[in-house]
């Protein structure tokens, strides 16, 4: 494999792991959003 193509090939999967991480990160965010309101802190 040129290493032009490894390269290429990482660049990509760079990409596809960024994507990965900003949805699961949405993912997140969505599941905690109530979540000081449905548990809140006892003081």
């Amino acid at each position: 494999m040129s290493a032009r193509k490894l390269k290429k090939s990482s660049d990509n999967l760079t990409m596809e792991l960024s994507d990965l991480d900003k949805s699961e990160a949405e993912h997140l965010e969505e599941e905690f959003k109530n979540y000081k309101e449905l548990y809140p802190k006892n003081e």
